[in-house]
């Protein structure tokens, strides 16, 4: 068992260390002592569970491949309108990253590693789909209160879930600097081990900086999304490889596994290790002496560095939180196919399917009701609540209203904030040729504005999303004034409309479409009438075929017909021929063209008798038209 300081001590070597970075990457330790003087038979769990860890894993085989344990995710995101409160896509990342470093997945750090003794750890993270109450869920909590600054174990008690069913993990502006000295300093995460949980249920998980969650939005690009790593490996049983430094006397392969991190394959560091990954030999006690594994998940490097679970670190997890060592502290009840199914997942981490949505299309939405919520809608705005997405009065495409973000003074905050809203979920199999449209309006402040605006859709709540649409700075801007140095407000001439193909996305029974702006410090953009529509029936809004001067002469063909079009900018064109039966029989056109007037010829030779539809595609705009041959 690692020799518990409490009040004498709590590893004052590493602390010194700390204190001279200031900064405390994970506080697990000092928060684990701080339980043991409110629980002191913690001592005793602990030992019992080290001394049957250490039983089992003589007899785990963990360099061979086995079943993947997968664990349910909720996030609870403790807020005051900040930048805290993070978006579904910078959570998201980080179980991108999670899902990287546990599965050493090839293309990323923990894949790179050359280390033999690098391991998949075969565990992958979830977001929960159900509620513990059994109810449709995305596994985001999110909780206005002020005590997310300087938050402690306090915070938990907003929002929780039962530690035996999920992996809880609370999300703050900033975390106390729990006592651990004078000097202050910024700790940035700490978790509760297994053993901790028949004494501290509700407790039990992660809480987290903000800015430790993944690297898009607000994450911290040093640390690369690896204190979730880090904390995720404590929660699983994982010590520290600094743990008691470099202990006393010889460590040799007899006593190894019950000494520092009990560990055999991670060398004793004498402290932790900080900043790039620098060859470093801190003790040199160990038969035989190894170098310190500077870049260990477990260790303090820059997470851009890290990228090691050994073999040896494998085994304890499993010995210690999947085989029963921590007795009923353990993490089985989460990641077996019971519990999986009641999160909405099964075995295999795949998402268990839901009934369809009530709202069906053809879909179509104005924003001329005030209470968007009421409809269904929901505004994310993570990073500039003030002047972030809104109803906008008195300005539209078309009616009174439209929603906007108010982008022009935007300067005060980050560079690539991301705000936007969301659908509702739209059950979209019902139409034969879906397709999405929408106005939207926005111009530049100047031509070194970038603003980014895209649209993605989920069918899993927004657990995967896939981008449907993209523009940037100028191929966004829609007015023929852009750049501006005025607030700008659109006119009628200045709106554009975008139409996306859905038939790759018809299966889906609950599409949520979500709209985000990249915020680079351009002007405002406005965004109006949201339709869902049958391409194959209803067609798609003529305006967009009329913007292309689109026409097909003769309609019916005999022989030849010429269509014809013109483009406001360059862009890559396909002209599809399609059948009734929805087959691609001819492309007449699949190449970028410069902007101007075109025209492609169809030859009647190459087509049968009958009725057709002509399938226009112009960066991110589609439409259908009819044809007939004759």
């Amino acid at each position: 068992m690692r020799k518990i300081c409490l009040v004498l001590c709590v590893k004052l070597i590493g602390l010194t260390s700390i204190f001279a970075q200031n900064f405390t990457p994970c506080a697990t330790d000092e928060t684990y002592n701080r339980s043991v003087i409110l629980h002191p038979e913690l001592i005793k769990i602990e030992e019992k569970a080290n001394e049957t860890a250490r039983t089992q894993m003589a007899s785990l085989m963990m360099n061979k491949a086995g079943v993947v344990k997968i664990v349910p995710v909720v996030f609870h995101i403790i807020h005051q309108n900040g930048t805290e409160n993070i978006s579904q896509a910078q959570i998201m990342d980080q179980i991108r990253i999670l899902n990287e470093d546990y599965r050493k997945k090839t293309g990323t750090n923990g894949g790179s590693s050359t280390n033999t003794l690098a391991a998949d750890m075969e565990i992958e993270f979830r977001l929960a789909q159900y509620d513990p109450s059994g109810k449709k869920h995305d596994g985001i909590n999110r909780v206005y209160n002020t005590m997310t600054v300087n938050a402690d174990d306090n915070v938990k008690a907003l929002s929780y879930w039962d530690s035996n069913k999920y992996f809880n993990i609370w999300v703050v502006s900033s975390i106390s600097n729990l006592g651990i000295g004078n000097s202050g300093g910024t700790v940035l995460g700490y978790a509760q081990f297994p053993t901790q949980r028949n004494t501290q249920p509700l407790t039990d998980g992660v809480i987290i900086r903000a800015d430790q969650i993944g690297v898009i939005g607000t994450g911290d690009l040093s640390q690369a999304g690896r204190t979730l790593t880090h904390e995720a490996g404590h929660w699983l049983g994982l010590y520290h490889p600094f743990q008691n430094g470099c202990g006393s006397g010889s460590i040799t392969s007899s006593n190894c596994n019950s000494t520092g991190d009990q560990v055999c394959d991670t060398p004793p560091v004498k402290a932790a290790n900080y900043g790039a990954c620098v060859p470093n030999n801190s003790c040199t006690n160990d038969v035989p002496n190894l170098t310190d594994l500077v870049n260990d998940y477990m260790d303090y490097a820059d997470g851009t560095c890290m990228n090691v679970f050994t073999t040896g670190q494998k085994t304890r997890v499993y010995a210690i939180s999947f085989t029963g060592a921590a007795s009923n502290t353990n993490r089985v009840n989460a990641a077996s196919a019971t519990n999986l199914n009641s999160t909405g997942l099964d075995v295999s981490g795949s998402y268990l399917t839901v009934n369809s949505s009530i709202t069906k299309a053809p879909y179509a939405y104005d924003f001329e009701n005030a209470t968007l919520i009421s409809d269904g809608w929901i505004i994310n705005n993570f990073n500039t609540p003030s002047n972030g997405w809104q109803l906008k009065l008195g300005v539209s495409q078309s009616g009174n209203n439209c929603l906007s973000m108010h982008n022009f003074t935007n300067t005060l905050v980050p560079i690539n904030s991301r705000d936007g809203f969301q659908s509702p979920e739209i059950d979209i199999t019902g139409v034969a040729n879906p397709y999405l449209s929408f106005y939207y309006a926005y111009s530049q402040k100047s031509t070194a504005n970038t603003d980014v605006l895209n649209v993605m859709v989920t069918n899993s709540f927004g657990m995967d999303e896939t981008n449907i649409f993209s523009l940037t700075g100028g191929a966004l801007a829609t007015s023929p004034n852009s750049p501006t140095t005025n607030d700008f407000t659109p006119l009628v001439t200045e709106w554009k409309l975008a139409s996306i193909n859905l038939s790759s996305y018809k299966t889906y029974s609950n599409a949520r479409f979500r709209f985000e702006f990249i915020n680079r410090r351009g002007n405002n953009i406005y965004f109006d009438n949201f339709k869902i529509t049958d391409g194959s029936i209803l067609g798609v809004d003529e305006a967009i075929k009329e913007s292309f001067k689109f026409s097909v002469q003769p309609n019916p063909m005999s022989q030849v017909a010429n269509i014809s079009f013109e483009l406001k900018e360059n862009a890559p064109v396909k002209i599809s021929i399609i059948d009734i039966m929805g087959r691609e029989v001819m492309i007449p056109q699949n190449a970028p063209l410069q902007s101007g007037a075109h025209n492609v010829n169809i030859n009647k030779n190459d087509l049968s008798r009958g009725m057709y539809f002509i399938r226009f595609e112009a960066g991110s705009q589609t439409f259908n038209h009819k044809l007939l041959v004759n």
